[in-house]
């Protein structure tokens, strides 16, 4: 068997010689949040992050399953099931109605070639169910999010010409600060889907935005981290003063801004070590 190549220059190569542009079908499928559903809540459940112990509804206990191999109870952890009830209801879809081979991809993360990094962005309440950034593309086109350095960063960009965001990378610093000054990947869509409002997604917006602050008066449930959603509804309110002059949030007290610090993200209610953003 002859010696591989890397598998993306691999890839690169069979489409440069059928003509095809993947990073053209990102564009013209990829559905987004409209930019005024993102202004109403740009984060939906800044309670949840990915790999946190999962906590009922009610945020009383942690809940369990039961490995069928070992027969042992384990904890079970966030997934990605909120961040997808976040970006379907900015959609205005409601709950199952997001058909079938159709994928939920963030779009800032931890770059690692190799995946053996934490993705600590994903692992912020900050920005796990942050709507301004995940797309929902078709199936087969999600794995260029993860792998593909110039799809992940056209995808970057485009969301900084909708929503004027960019988040805080410790690691990558640069990328944010290009992106703002306008600058684009070489193979950079021309024709991107454009954003369609939907009423029932402000509707949705606005239920959900009710719900968190009702949440930060009265916590529902010993388990429910109350530093770290004060911390994210923060982290938010600075960014939409900064950016349009008011914010959707109304008052409520927070916490101070914690260090800039790649540290781990928190795994436990209330322990909030995750990767704080500057705004």
């Amino acid at each position: 068997m002859n010696a591989l190549n890397d598998g993306l220059a691999e890839l690169a190569a069979a489409c440069a010689e059928e003509k095809i542009n993947l990073l053209a079908l990102i564009g013209r499928t990829a559905r987004w949040v409209h930019p005024d559903v993102f202004r109403e809540l740009p984060v939906w459940y800044p309670e949840r992050w990915r790999r946190q112990p999962a906590a009922n509804s009610a945020f009383t206990k942690i809940l369990t399953n039961t490995n069928p191999r070992s027969k042992r109870v384990e904890e079970m952890t966030e997934a990605n099931i909120y961040a997808e009830r976040a970006l379907v209801a900015a959609l205005g879809l409601r709950l199952g109605e997001k058909p079938c081979n159709w994928s939920v991809c963030h779009i800032w993360g931890i770059d690692d070639p190799g995946f053996t990094k934490p993705n600590t962005i994903v692992q912020d309440g900050k920005f796990y169910s942050c709507v301004g950034n995940m797309i929902l593309l078709p199936t087969p086109l999600k794995g260029l999010t993860d792998s593909d350095p110039e799809a992940k960063e056209s995808l970057r960009v485009r969301a900084f010409e909708l929503y004027r965001w960019v988040c805080p990378i410790d690691d990558a610093p640069e990328l944010g600060r290009k992106i703002s000054e306008g600058w684009r990947p070489e193979r950079y869509p021309a024709v991107w889907r454009d954003p369609e409002l939907s009423s029932l997604a402000i509707d949705f917006a606005q239920a959900r935005k009710a719900e968190i602050l009702r949440q930060l008066t009265a916590s529902p449930g010993p388990l429910y981290p109350t530093e770290t959603v004060r911390s994210a509804v923060g982290y938010w309110t600075a960014f939409q003063t900064l950016a349009y002059g008011e914010t959707t949030f109304p008052a409520v007290e927070s916490s101070p801004r914690p260090p800039h610090s790649s540290g781990d993200t928190p795994q436990c209610p209330d322990q909030d070590r995750s990767v704080a953003a500057e705004v």
